[in-house]
């Protein structure tokens, strides 16, 4: 086990925008584990893929489109 940061990307769209986001820390197998740990039931879905959660052009998991990093530099890339 080790211990990872979770962090969600920050967004601009129609008017509104937030910066990155940081969620927690936890203990986990991997990142994709410590981010179902900390975010659960806000992950985006998609059924079609093999684990059942959608993810950016990064292969990180989301919320509302919004990448789940592991660091806040790499989160904080695109919208601060």
């Amino acid at each position: 086990m080790k211990e990872f940061e979770v962090w969600t990307e920050g967004y601009a769209v129609t008017g509104e925008s937030s910066g990155a986001m940081f969620h927690g820390k936890v203990m986990a197998e991997n990142f994709d584990e410590a981010c179902i740990k900390l975010l659960g039931d806000r992950l985006d879905k998609d059924g079609s893929k093999p684990d059942g959660y959608r993810r950016n052009s990064k292969g990180n998991m989301c919320i509302w489109a919004c990448g789940c990093y592991d660091n806040e530099k790499e989160a904080r890339a695109y919208f601060g």
